[in-house]
């Protein structure tokens, strides 16, 4: 059985979801391009609202949901209204993006706990639950990639998002590993060569970011969600 026969199906989608899941014939880096360059000014505002509205820590799973539901709408060619359209957006995930955004970060925090605890030890066995911690850590990263696209696109229950967003990642790994990459250049452009890219990460870095992740994960939901054959 190949691994994405265990993907769940939406067991029904929204009449809008089916025009939102078409395949464009465009190639992702062309549709982000054309994002970036006709919609800057868009992404600007986003990527202000999106640090302000994070910034109580709490707000960043529901803050990061609602961006992606407005880098969604961009990538689908929408007119869009940033400032209309984010805070209607909250108003409507912010439950199961709060639920989802705080286990994964919940999750994380106790696997970094669990690399903490158990380098201290210095065998062997300790030394292998540090790994198996450090991996987890990685999977949880990658992992959050796709929820907040699967949450938006998608029907599914809180279980069936969890467990496809998990699917996804070694399913399309190259994406993944692509996207997880170009995150961590723009963190690394935006943070670690502070103070020449002062203003990388404070003007458009963070929306760069949910648009790049937009666009992986709904590939892979038309890929092997929203169309997938043979279900």
């Amino acid at each position: 059985m190949k691994l994405f026969d265990s993907i769940y199906n939406p067991p029904e989608r929204a009449p809008d979801q089916d025009e939102a899941c078409d395949i464009s014939s465009q190639s992702a880096p062309r549709r982000v391009k054309d994002v970036v360059v006709h919609h800057t000014s868009q992404l600007i505002e986003l990527n202000i609202l999106l640090i302000v509205t994070s910034l109580p820590i709490l707000t960043l799973p529901i803050a990061w949901f609602a961006a992606t539901n407005i880098c969604l709408s961009l990538l689908e060619g929408k007119i869009v209204y940033v400032w209309h359209d984010f805070w209607h957006y909250i108003r409507n995930i912010w439950k199961p993006a709060l639920q989802m955004g705080i286990a994964n970060i919940f999750m994380f925090v106790l696997a970094g706990i669990g690399i903490a605890f158990y380098n201290k030890g210095g065998d062997m066995l300790g030394k292998s639950l540090s790994c198996v911690c450090v991996i987890i850590c990685i999977a949880l990263l990658l992992q959050s990639i796709y929820l907040p696209t699967m949450n938006n696109l998608t029907g599914l229950t809180m279980k069936q998002k969890w467990v496809n967003a998990a699917l996804l990642v070694p399913v399309q790994l190259k994406w993944t590993l692509a996207t997880a990459s170009f995150d961590m250049c723009i963190v690394f452009i935006g943070v670690g060569l502070l103070p020449y890219s002062f203003f990388i990460i404070p003007l458009i870095g963070v929306s760069l970011l949910v648009l790049v992740n937009a666009e992986c994960a709904s590939h892979g939901l038309t890929t092997y969600v929203v169309k997938q054959r043979g279900r």
